[in-house]
This record gives C-alpha cells, sequence and structure tokens, in this order.
C-alpha cells in the first residue's frame, strides 16, 4: 500500500465561462495536475465543446446536476 498523500482538485458549476476553464486547463497542463469538473446540464447543453475540452485533456467530469 502506497503511503503517498493526494489530494483531489474540484471544479464546480461549469464548463462556462469558457474563458476562465481555458485559462484553468492551461494552468492545469502545464503542471501535469488531473482535475475533478463538476459541471451543469444546463451548462453543457450551452457550451458543449468546453465539457468535452475538459474530457479530452483527461479530466473527470461529474454532474452536478
Amino acid at each position: 500500500m502506497s503511503k503517498t498523500r493526494k489530494i483531489v482538485l474540484s471544479f464546480d458549476d461549469g464548463p462556462a465561462p469558457s474563458d476562465a476553464l481555458r485559462k484553468i486547463l492551461s494552468v492545469l497542463q502545464r503542471n501535469q495536475i488531473k482535475a475533478e469538473f463538476y459541471v451543469l446540464g444546463s451548462e453543457v447543453e450551452r457550451n458543449p465543446k468546453d465539457a468535452k475540452e475538459i474530457y479530452n485533456r483527461g479530466h473527470k467530469i461529474q454532474n452536478h446536476s
């Protein structure tokens, strides 16, 4: 059993606004960090490309609706 400590970094109520999301994804990628994004269904409907970008970058998506 590993004794490595871990934390879970999560973001709520997105994926909008898109400009903030892009900055967050950039920082996470630059630092090789994976996170969980708790998204609202209504926001995903309005911003499907943003939700797909979260997924394509290897982050977890959870439903926050």
